[in-house]
């Protein structure tokens, strides 16, 4: 059992909702505003946030402990639900979460799962990243891009940089999508996929070796722009290239949060 730290527990039985992705204990990070009793509207664990309040703290449910916190009131996303699903609103002017800093040193592979409604008016923005500044060691970024195309892309750099972007018009808004991101060093690929319906791959040697201990950004870059506008129903990032199966299964434990039949 996880503890959200005002004696609720969360069962652990949630974990198993996403298979297999911290089993050999990965650093990384699980998160889920369907489970109210890890969001909360202060930035202890003193109030639990309800629909329509500001988040300050979302608990990781991965058990790595790398809770998202934002100070600010006027920065946070608000909790929305339909009675269905919830998810966390981002008002692409200055809404983002952030972690603190969180040890990827130990690997050179990476796995990010989200569920996301980007709404049309927006320009590029970052759904989540970890920072390439201020030392360059290997960073990843998961963005969107709406005018002119309507794109998603999803770049793993380090002294080179390797990038794969779907189709035009694959993120045309709104519209809810899960996107699947993976990057594999042993073979040097990134994958991007769409819903499991669009897949999009990338080979280039990054350089740079493992990745950095730095803090992950959840709805913009370094939370001072590129802020993202729209809706996250869910995030999991492990550092890991998962395996195929186990992908698939991720895919559709995300999609089953955001309202989408993978």
């Amino acid at each position: 059992m996880l503890n959200n730290g005002v004696g609720t527990d969360i069962p652990s039985e949630f974990r198993r909702r996403f298979p297999q992705l911290f089993n050999n204990n990965e650093e990384g990070v699980l998160f889920d505003p369907s489970v109210s009793a890890s969001l909360f509207s202060s930035t202890d664990t003193s109030t639990i946030a309800g629909p329509g309040d500001p988040v300050a703290l979302m608990l990781d449910l991965s058990g790595n402990g790398n809770n998202a916190t934002q100070p600010v009131l006027d920065s946070r996303p608000i909790l929305q639900t339909d009675g269905v699903l919830s998810w966390l609103e981002f008002d692409g002017v200055n809404d983002f979460m952030s972690t603190g800093n969180i040890d990827f040193t130990n690997t050179s592979d990476m796995s990010v799962f989200v569920g996301v409604l980007n709404q049309p008016d927006e320009l590029l923005s970052v759904i989540v990243e970890l920072p390439l500044t201020p030392v360059i060691d290997p960073a990843f970024g998961l963005f969107v891009s709406v005018p002119p195309g309507g794109q998603y892309g999803f770049s793993v750099q380090g002294t080179t940089s390797v990038l794969a972007t779907t189709p035009v018009g694959s993120s045309n808004a709104p519209s809810k999508n899960v996107l699947s991101a993976s990057y594999n060093s042993q073979t040097n690929n990134a994958s991007l996929k769409v819903n499991d319906l669009v897949e999009v791959t990338d080979t280039l040697t990054i350089g740079g070796g493992n990745f950095s201990n730095k803090p992950l950004f959840v709805g913009s870059r370094d939370g001072s722009t590129l802020f993202f506008d729209g809706n996250m129903y869910g995030l999991a990032v492990t550092g890991k290239a998962t395996a195929p199966g186990q992908r698939g299964r991720t895919e559709r434990a995300m999609g089953r949060r955001t309202g989408v039949t993978i």
